[in-house]
């Protein structure tokens, strides 16, 4: 009897992201595909899948498993979630994140985009500081996770409507001129649309 692999998505879910998206969530560092308690399938990036699984979704180019992280699930407590597997793992460098929402001259169409964040390292408040940007504009400036999450390896996410997306959805961390640690970090998003 063969085992499923774990690059596989869980039985009974859909093979491939249609397009024009709908609904996606992304487990950045993720080693493999998930189903959180309200049924959505995360799907992990950089994915370790052929391209052929995602269908047009998969980004045209690949992130590097080296811009990413991975704490010990086991090991690891994150609060303020039911998912703290979203948070152990997550994306820390500033190379833009793109994921086709819909195909090449399609009308637009607006989005709410969910966050993800929680800071791994024990470190203060004021330490790692950055830039968020959706479609190249600013939506959080001189963001501190620590601050704002009350502490490290602890859940925030931040929300954002209204997010106009023609073929791709874009995403770049950047760090502020002062920040001590010089790598962003994003752990997820969700990208719904409206």
């Amino acid at each position: 009897r063969r085992e499923r692999r774990r690059d596989r998505p869980p039985e009974g879910r859909a093979e491939a992201v249609p397009l024009p998206v709908k609904q996606v969530s992304v487990n950045l560092g993720a080693p493999g595909f998930r189903q959180d308690e309200q049924g959505n399938l995360w799907i992990p990036y950089p994915a370790r899948v052929d391209a052929g699984l995602l269908g047009d979704w998969l980004p045209s180019y690949q992130h590097d498993e080296s811009m990413c992280y991975r704490l010990p699930e086991l090991h690891t407590t994150i609060a303020g979630t039911d998912a703290p597997w979203v948070y152990t793992c997550g994306y820390a460098h500033d190379k833009p994140l793109r994921f086709r929402m819909a195909r090449n001259g399609a009308p637009p169409a607006e989005y709410t985009v969910t966050l993800f964040f929680a800071e791994p390292q024990e470190i203060r408040p004021g330490k790692r500081l950055f830039k968020v940007y959706l479609q190249g504009k600013p939506v959080l400036e001189d963001f501190d996770v620590v601050e704002a999450a009350g502490g490290p390896r602890r859940a925030l996410t931040k929300r954002f409507e209204g997010i106009r997306v023609d073929a791709e959805l874009e995403i770049r961390l950047e760090p502020s001129a002062e920040a001590a640690l010089r790598s962003p970090l994003l752990c997820g998003f969700r990208a719904v649309r409206q």
